[in-house]
């Protein structure tokens, strides 16, 4: 984000040189000069007024083909870069623009938002037409929250994955949910999507970054502890254990992280789930509040490999229960067409995010051949939105028919 920070400061820079007189004579009708101007008027101020007669309305199409801006913080592309790829995207044949909200960029100050880049951008891809998938990114946290409410591993190293069971924090997410849902409403905004990073996205299953030992997740796996179990004794036949208080339960691991003991890992996955869900339902109902209409997606676990395939996935009946939309990542050499059947079996539209360029090139396979096959596939197998990652302008104007 720093690269955001210091491209801003950049055009600072040269406007206030052209305002001040300091630039040199000759940059008075220098094109750079004014258009350096105004991206910072974007990053300031509405220069994008609504044309809501050309925007889409609900329902939206059975089949939806979306692609992703990574524009979620100033300086990621400018406002002119901005309009090139919508512009190419919707003459491609999208119907979707995927872009993303960072809370630590737009909330700088409890309640107080800078979000004139993010209106924009949005307001420009809805005059085009097109739905837009809003990402509300909460990784990093933004710097006014305080005691490094962050995701501890067994070998006591923070993460930057917020935790999930700090109720303080989880309402200031909520508050930052219900915000955006209301500064937005009335556009054609087709998901708000969790954008939690790398913990209930694309590793879910215990291996991944989030094994959270801090303090409020040790707090409540004590709590469902007590709801489980009837009473203690219970828990300490099951466990083999002989506590005499709830607040002595702990949770002992192996080398990797993991509880060890067959019982103690049944429960660190339930509770796991729980705290998710209990998270999921706030965010989910603090974007109705804002806006009754908005509907909510989540981001499944890497549902090919095992682990997320029997935690995360068929999970999401349970922790995902708040969801419209279910969100997963198959890899370029995976079959779309299972992760629909797992979608479709809980009622949720599926959205199969389909791998950057990048993704392709490691694993040795032609985007421009497997990508249209993935799409058709997922498709015809009842998905209902195929988004595409990563692709820069020339790449949008370029993608096949």
């Amino acid at each position: 984000m720093q690269t955001g920070r210091l491209f801003f400061i950049f055009l600072l820079a040269l406007a206030t040189r052209a305002a001040t007189g300091d630039a040199p004579r000759e940059s008075a009708g220098d094109p750079a000069a004014a258009a350096a101007a105004e991206e910072l008027r974007a990053h300031r101020e509405r220069v994008v007024e609504p044309q809501s007669d050309h925007w889409a309305h609900r329902p939206a199409p059975a089949r939806l083909l979306c692609t992703t801006a990574w524009v979620g913080a100033p300086g990621a592309m400018t406002l002119a870069q901005f309009k090139e790829y919508v512009d190419n995207a919707a003459r491609a044949g999208f119907h979707v623009l995927s872009l993303g909200i960072t809370w630590k960029d737009v909330e700088l100050r409890p309640g107080q938002y800078d979000l004139a880049f993010h209106d924009n951008a949005i307001t420009y891809a809805a005059n085009q037409g097109m739905w837009v998938q809003v990402r509300l990114v909460t990784r990093p946290l933004p710097e006014w929250i305080q005691g490094g409410l962050t995701q501890v591993d067994h070998r006591g190293e923070q993460s930057v994955v917020p935790v999930f069971t700090d109720a303080g924090l989880n309402a200031r997410m909520a508050e930052f949910y219900r915000a955006m849902a209301r500064r937005y409403k009335g556009y054609p905004i087709l998901t708000y999507s969790s954008a939690f990073s790398e913990a209930a996205e694309t590793e879910y299953h215990m291996g991944g970054l989030w094994r959270d030992f801090s303090a409020p997740a040790v707090t409540h796996f004590r709590r469902f502890l007590e709801h489980r179990y009837p009473n203690l004794e219970a828990l300490n036949n099951a466990w083999g254990t002989l506590y005499s208080a709830w607040d002595e339960a702990r949770i002992e691991f192996n080398g990797e992280g993991l509880p060890s003991h067959p019982a103690r890992y049944t429960d660190w996955m339930r509770q796991r789930e729980t705290a998710l869900r209990e998270l999921n339902d706030q965010l989910a109902h603090a974007l109705t509040e804002g806006d009754p209409a908005a509907e909510y997606a989540v981001q499944c676990g890497r549902i090919y490999s095992r682990e997320c395939a029997w935690r995360g996935t068929v999970g999401l009946g349970g922790w995902g229960g708040a969801a419209d939309w279910v969100i997963t990542d198959p890899a370029p050499r995976d079959d779309v067409r299972w992760q629909s059947a797992v979608c479709l079996a809980f009622g949720r539209n599926a959205v199969s995010e389909l791998d950057g360029l990048y993704a392709y090139d490691r694993d040795g396979v032609d985007p421009m051949t497997v990508i249209p096959r993935q799409v058709r596939d997922g498709f015809a197998a009842g998905v209902r939105m195929m988004q595409l990652c990563h692709w820069y302008p020339k790449d949008v104007a370029k993608y096949p028919d």
